[in-house]
């Protein structure tokens, strides 16, 4: 309803009609109707804003009250971490082996009579350590030897060289003599093998036959040893289950 305040301020000429007041009145009055429209559009997108924010807040209270009730926990979603598997690591980070190893155990007869036939002295142990499952990769045939592991360093200098040497891609291996866990002598393949940052020696070519003659399976504890000749300056590696 229009009140004599809608009008003040306002100039009307008194020649006019009364048909001519009449359209005075009807625009003073849709002037205040689109003033008042105005400002309700203005308030209400902050009326639905607030009114969706305690809509929500009600809920969330309500949800945590059910909850309560239940004697259920709140459970958060963690991201998955992606656990890198030894293989994806290196052969510097294979797990420890499950039980404790002897470190220098008696060979037996059949041993100490191939070193004698060999004309071998004193046996220097290069590395004792408990098989991975990786070792026995049968696609990987490889075992690896890691430098970190090594008891004794074994290469002589032009041996390293040789390991250091490329063809194409690949580093250079030296086949060397292997007394197997078995007894039986037998040819490998020595290479140097770079993975990252980090290097280790592989016996690889004729690992997976070694590995299969002899049952080897994961977490059994092999020696390697080093047996140099007396008669010349060739050298041969021996391997001994434990």
């Amino acid at each position: 309803m229009l009140t004599q305040e809608d009008f003040k301020g306002l100039y009307i000429d008194p020649n006019l009609s009364p048909f001519g007041y009449l359209l005075e009145v009807a625009k003073v009055a849709h002037e205040i109707f689109e003033k008042e429209n105005k400002s309700v559009a203005a308030r209400e997108p902050m009326i639905m804003e607030e009114d969706f924010k305690e809509k929500t807040q009600v809920a969330r209270v309500a949800a945590g009250e059910e909850r309560s009730k239940r004697n259920e926990p709140v459970t958060v979603k963690e991201k998955p971490l992606k656990i890198k598997t030894v293989a994806e690591l290196g052969p510097e980070f294979e797990s420890p082996p499950s039980k404790p190893i002897e470190e220098k155990p008696d060979l037996p007869n059949e041993y100490t009579d191939i070193i004698t036939a060999k004309n071998g002295c004193e046996l220097k142990l290069i590395i004792q350590k408990a098989l991975s499952k990786t070792d026995l990769k049968k696609s990987a045939n490889r075992l690896s030897i890691p430098n970190g592991q090594l008891k004794a360093e074994f290469l002589g200098q032009k041996e390293q060289i040789i390991l250091q040497e490329k063809v194409g891609v690949h580093c250079k291996g030296i086949e060397v003599p292997l007394i197997q866990p078995s007894g039986e002598v037998s040819t490998i393949l020595l290479k140097n093998w770079k993975y990252g940052n980090s290097n280790c020696y592989m016996l690889s070519s004729q690992w997976n036959k070694v590995a299969e003659r002899n049952r080897l399976k994961a977490d059994d504890i092999i020696q390697f040893g080093l047996l140099e000749s007396t008669t010349n300056s060739g050298w041969l590696l021996l391997s001994y289950r434990l």
